[in-house]
Formats: structure tokens, sequence, C-alpha cells
């Protein structure tokens, strides 16, 4: 995908047959970073931007998660988890109400994650978030700029496909 990754296998110095991986990425700027007029705080670098947002976000971070310096670039590392909890999309393919529910709870973890960070360095409040998700202002520009897009989504996986 175009950024460094390195995974290392740790071995217990103590406990035979107690092994550990540890996954070290390299942490870039937001993609999205170009688009927001909002001035953004001041991190030592993306990785600790990366890992203070994902602590302020989510209920229950990766074991060992921080960030490092490795070649004069920032990475994050953290415990590599056996599993992760994933959508198969191709199961749902023509299930219409599934799906929907699938978005649903999907919406309810992203609310959730932006009312844990509300407030912190700068983000905005809860009473802004909620008066923010009520305004109308915002809407058909997303639902518009989203149908649009989704077209070049389509032909970025044909012409992926092709290959």
């Amino acid at each position: 995908v175009g950024v460094k990754r390195y995974v290392f296998l740790l071995k217990h110095l103590e406990k035979e047959k107690n092994y550990l991986m540890i996954d070290m990425k390299q942490a870039t700027r937001s993609s999205l970073e170009k688009y927001t007029p909002v001035k953004q705080p001041r991190w030592l670098n993306e990785g600790e931007r990366m890992v203070c947002v994902q602590e302020y976000m989510q209920n229950v971070c990766p074991a060992l998660l921080n960030f490092v310096s490795f070649d004069r670039e920032p990475f994050i590392i953290k415990k590599l988890q056996p599993s992760e909890d994933r959508v198969d999309f191709r199961v749902l393919k023509k299930r219409d109400k599934e799906i929907a529910q699938v978005i649903k709870e999907m919406a309810a973890l992203a609310a959730s994650a932006h009312l844990r960070s509300a407030a912190r360095k700068g983000a905005a409040t809860p009473d802004e978030l909620s008066a923010f998700g009520n305004s109308e202002s915002w809407q058909k520009a997303v639902i518009g700029f989203s149908r649009e897009y989704s077209k070049q989504v389509k032909a970025y996986h044909y012409e992926f496909i092709k290959q």
C-alpha cells in the first residue's frame, strides 16, 4: 500500500514456547489533511498523532500501542492480534437488511468513538458534534459527493481487476 511495515517475532526469555508478534507500521500524514480548514493540534510526529487519537477514540486499544522513530521516520508499534473482527461483504452482497444493520452498527461505533474523543486537543465538544449532526446544511453535499465518487471508485476497481 506504499508504507513501510515490519513484523517482529519475539521469544520470551524465560518461558519456552511463548512468542509475541509486534507490528511496526510507518505513520503517514492523513489523506484528509489538505481538505480541512480547521487548525490541527501540534504533534511531535505523525506516530504520536495516530497513537493519541487511537487512544482517545477506542474503548480498548491494541496491546503495546506506542510510537517510535526508526530511520528518522515515525512508526506505530503494537502487539499483532491473532485475528480481527471483519465484515465479509461478499456474504452480505444481496442481503439489504443485513447490510443496513451492519452500516447502522458501524455508524453507532463511529459516533461513540467521536464522543469519546470530543473536546480533546481542540476537537469539537459533544454539543457541537450533536448540532453538526442535526444540521442539514452539509448532508446534501456529502451525499452528492459520495454518489459521484462511487463512480470513480468503481472505475478504479475495474481497472485493478483487469491487471
